[in-house]
């Protein structure tokens, strides 16, 4: 074992100690997707790696089948993150970890200096939007586009409404995109139906419309969390992209958030429609990758890399 490294366990959700998981997360960069909350209620298998008394930690949904190890990223969460003030040995813990795959497809928040060699790396962008020292300067970065349709929502009939009931975003989602998410099944509908509810009852989580008394044009779900506000699903309609109903929704959040965080995450997209969408706001894209590798032989390879993208 390398000087330094004298004990790296994977240790199971239930053994894993909060008391000292929470006080690596104060440090986190982008601390919801690293709260035992949050990963308890979107991937109730998650495990981590540990080195030696909580030096560093990583949570990853580890898996063991027909002998082979490996980890798959979950949906909701974007990129895990090495937590640890050990800077100089995350490049190594994070090596030792991977070694330990026969094969994975793993995002991460970023590399630092890591060499890994033989590891094929995705980059990825999500966008930020920095809110400036008031919100009339945050509203003017805002594209002429952009502003035109929040001032065309706001002339219209409908109405931007917090919503309680907590299954109307995956019903409204199923409606709308369900057809083009084949990765999003009942589980994964049942797991987003759980983090409204469960952010709601923490006071963090807001699930707002914009409506009628008979019609839901859109719907975003934001989480405001440790200063950080995310967005983190929505889903607009046909007759809502006429109206300019996400415009409003986002704006009717960055109003409301405004002087309670620094900025707006929009959970992100590489979909360079999407992209665009965001940046309209003033949004700026930041980084994350995506880890892959296949070290299995036939017969599992081929059927291994159509899989993870390789």
């Amino acid at each position: 074992m390398l000087e330094g490294f004298d004990e790296i366990r994977l240790i199971p959700r239930n053994k894993i100690s909060e008391e000292k998981w929470q006080l690596l997360e104060q440090n986190a960069k982008y601390p919801i997707f690293s709260s035992i909350w949050y990963l308890d209620t979107v991937s109730t298998e998650w495990q981590a790696f540990v080195l030696n008394d909580y030096e560093l930690v990583l949570p990853i949904l580890f898996k063991k089948k027909l002998g082979i190890k490996y980890a798959l990223h979950p949906l909701l969460i974007r990129s895990f993150e090495i937590l640890g003030q050990s800077n100089a040995k995350k490049s190594e813990f994070l090596k030792l970890i991977l070694s330990r795959l026969d094969f994975y497809s793993v995002n991460l928040k970023d590399l630092s200096d890591s060499n890994l060699n033989e590891v094929y790396i995705e980059n990825r962008s999500f966008q930020f939007l920095s809110f400036e020292e008031n919100l009339a300067k945050t509203i003017s970065n805002f594209s002429e586009n952009t502003r035109r349709k929040i001032k065309q929502f706001e002339n219209s009939n409908p109405k931007i409404e917090e919503i309680s009931d907590v299954n109307q975003l995956s019903e409204l989602f199923k409606q709308e995109k369900g057809s083009q998410f084949g990765n999003f099944n009942r589980d994964t509908y049942q797991k987003l139906d759980n983090l409204v509810e469960l952010s709601r009852k923490l006071n963090i989580g807001y699930l707002f419309a914009a409506k009628t008394e008979n019609e839901i044009f859109a719907m975003g779900f934001f989480i405001l969390y440790n200063n950080h506000l995310l967005y983190i699903k929505g889903v607009v309609t046909e007759n809502g992209k006429k109206l300019g109903a996400m415009q409003a929704i986002f704006n009717f959040a960055i109003s409301k958030f405004h002087d309670q965080t620094n900025g707006l995450d929009f959970g992100g997209s590489n979909e360079v429609g999407l992209a665009n969408f965001n940046k309209r706001f003033g949004a700026e894209d930041r980084n994350y990758v995506v880890l892959k590798n296949n070290k299995t032989k036939f017969p599992f390879r081929k059927l291994i890399n159509r899989k993870i993208g390789l």
